[in-house]
């Protein structure tokens, strides 16, 4: 049992850091495309 713990730990942890970085990752995105649909907006 002591031992298995430290594993489901390290696996949770793993989880949480993909599902924020999934997040960060769309959240930068739609980020960047408003920077850029605004940057068209002023060229055009």
């Amino acid at each position: 049992m002591a031992s298995f713990s430290p594993i489901k730990k390290g696996v949770l942890t793993d989880t949480l850091i993909n599902y924020y970085f999934d997040i960060y990752l769309k959240e930068s995105l739609k980020a960047c495309l408003i920077i850029a649909s605004h940057s068209l907006k002023d060229f055009g």
